[in-house]
């Protein structure tokens, strides 16, 4: 067709003067379609429901003047509005609908001697290339059965065959002055799902949903978002609330759209029990101090969270009209989420501090395990703003349970024995680390300037008459122990750990060392021992000081030689040096006797180091 499809403006008016409500987006999809389909000489047949007047008026005034554009080619228009509906319309209280029907008589458009046979039977004559008749009003036409002919155009034809199922065609007409629509497509399809939902679900069909496009102005919008946020905040058209939250959430409309229904038609708090349990629900939550407080545009037209707890307890228990009407203004979104889905937090309860396993020699274990306790501690209390080192008033370390390999055979006491060998590895430490170990004041530059802690250390037999022993026959020896930190005025923190002492650790080389030098010193008297094993080689070549201290033990229990550097060969009775040997062997001795009798093995162990 040489013609050329033209948009209607938004707005007309007519004979008299009046402006006429035009349904932009319904009435040119309709016509469009038609002029569309029309565009091959022929006769074309089309019948339309009993639309608004409106409607009937923007179809009729579209095509009369896009037909009329078409040059080269004669086409007849045939426009008839059925008898029943125009009188309808005339009757009627709405004012519109009478200057409507006036608009429609003086066009001619109205079947006023309710006999539509003439336009039904119309023929097209041979001074006609193309016929196009356009009845209105099918359910107010008697002889419906004639019009079997006629292309129907009623809304599920229009939302199938020209819509596609898709509101986007409308939505781009809408902002396509605005926003550029490619850039902003995965608005526009939030837009579409929403009205799809709609109308799939029956709360709008296409006439609504033209009008609302229709009354809503998007100018001076800027992005999708905003336009989004426009629909957003005007539901109640569709008897919704807002959803302006919907933005900023992943689940569908339609999971909102559902649970809003069941909220204002009262369907979520009929039943007795669940209504007990929401209320009890919204309680905790205005007890609670930690709940997520809302944007103003959230609350509506509540001043105040406590107003709108209050009205919405009052719906929910009173079914207050007035109440109901007010929470239409608050995002739905919130209220659904946050306020009705509002779960008390459960605090799990404190979980129980696993009991860690470390290694070493005395003292690093300790205070390793010091320094691990006071991290937990730090953890535990940082998002309570706890100031953690001015807090703490106290720190006791002390030894629980001593499992051990000792076997002493039937006569002897072997727990005994392991309280021995306790003294021997840990003899002197309690006192060496209550001298030593200080915590320094937090940004404090002077050395001095320490923490008031109170340490109480009790890790040795000597200072801790509650340790325990326990024989084990399997599994690995070690030494349970616990770090009690107190802090604030009365909270207290515990950590346990495991001193891991197997067969082949370097405490219980020590230990055989002195030992052995001491049986040596009881047989023979004044000596200075060098002790020469097998196995040197190996012992360099061991991976790590676990295989060092294996290959030391081995080498100890098959073949170790003492050698008295007092008896070798070329020193003489006389020779200078025999003198001082004699005194550090006596030393030596000494030194000997408290590890084996009042345990200070550590502090050889420290002097060693140092």
């Amino acid at each position: 067709m040489p013609g050329q499809w033209s948009e209607i403006p938004l707005a007309t008016v007519n004979d008299n003067g009046r402006e006429i409500e035009i349904m932009q987006y319904l009435a040119q999809t309709i016509a469009k379609y038609i002029f569309n389909e029309c565009n091959k000489p022929g006769t074309y047949r089309f019948i339309l429901p009993s639309y608004p007047s409106c409607v009937l008026v923007d179809v009729g005034n579209t095509l009369e003047k896009s037909f009329g554009s078409v040059i080269d080619q004669r086409i007849k228009f045939i426009y008839g509005i059925a008898y029943r509906l125009g009188e309808r319309w005339q009757v009627g209280a709405d004012p519109n609908e009478q200057s409507d029907f006036r608009f429609i008589c003086q066009k001619g458009w109205y079947n006023q001697d309710n006999n539509l046979t003439v336009l039904r039977n119309e023929i097209k004559s041979p001074e006609v290339d193309t016929l196009v008749a356009v009845l209105a009003g099918y359910e107010d036409i008697d002889d419906q059965g004639g019009l079997g002919d006629f292309f129907h155009m009623d809304q599920a034809s229009l939302w199938e065959i020209c819509l596609k199922k898709s509101f986007e065609s409308w939505l781009g007409e809408s902002l396509k002055d605005w926003i550029n629509l490619e850039d902003h497509a995965a608005y526009i399809k939030a837009m579409d799902d929403l009205f799809c939902s709609l109308y799939n679900t029956g709360l709008a069909d296409l006439l609504s949903i033209s009008r609302y496009l229709q009354n809503h102005s998007f100018s001076g919008v800027s992005s999708g978002s905003e336009a989004y946020g426009i629909i957003l905040e005007d539901l109640k058209p569709f008897m919704l609330p807002k959803m302006i939250g919907l933005k900023s959430t992943r689940k569908a409309f339609s999971v909102y759209q559902s649970a809003a229904l069941r909220f204002f038609n009262y369907n979520s708090f009929l039943n007795v029990s669940e209504r007990e349990k929401v209320i009890e629900r919204l309680n905790h939550y205005q007890k609670d101090t930690q709940h997520p407080e809302p944007y103003r545009e959230e609350l509506g037209e509540f001043d105040s969270v406590n107003e709108f707890m209050d009205a919405l307890q009052d719906y929910i228990k009173n079914r207050s009209e007035v109440s109901r009407q007010k929470l239409y203004s608050v995002d739905f979104i919130y209220l659904y989420e946050k306020v009705l889905g509002y779960k008390p937090k459960k605090y799990p309860p404190p979980a129980k501090s696993k009991v860690r396993k470390i290694k070493g020699v005395a003292p690093e274990v300790f205070l390793h395990a010091l320094w691990l306790a006071l991290g937990d501690l730090r953890k535990e209390t940082k998002q309570t703003g706890i100031i953690l080192l001015e807090s703490i008033t106290k720190i006791t370390i002390r030894s629980i349970l001593f499992k051990h390999d000792f076997d002493a055979g039937k006569d002897d006491d072997e727990h005994e024995i392991a309280r021995e060998f306790l003294i021997q590895a840990l003899g002197g430490i309690d006192e060496y680390l209550g001298n030593n170990v200080r915590i320094p004041r937090q940004d404090c530059e002077e050395d001095k300037n320490w923490l008031p802690v109170n340490f109480e250390w009790r890790l040795s037999p000597t200072t801790n008459n509650d340790l325990k022993c326990q024989q084990i026959r399997t599994g690995e020896p070690n030494l349970k122990f616990d770090i009690t930190i107190s802090y604030m005025e009365s909270e207290s923190f515990k950590r346990e750990f495991i001193w891991l002492l197997p067969e082949h650790h370097q405490t219980r080389l020590l230990v055989d060392i002195f030992n052995l030098a001491r049986e040596k010193y009881l047989r023979c008297g004044n000596s200075l021992p060098v002790f020469a094993v097998p196995y040197l080689s190996e012992v360099f070549m061991a991976r790590d000081e676990e295989e060092c201290t294996r290959l030391l033990q081995s080498a100890f229990q098959k073949q170790c030689n003492i050698i008295d550097l007092l008896n070798i060969e070329g020193l003489g009775s006389t020779d200078i040096l025999k003198n001082g040997l004699l005194r550090i062997s006596h030393n030596y001795q000494e030194f000997i006797g408290e590890i084996c009798s009042r345990a200070s093995l550590l502090l050889y162990t420290i002097a060693v180091l140092h």
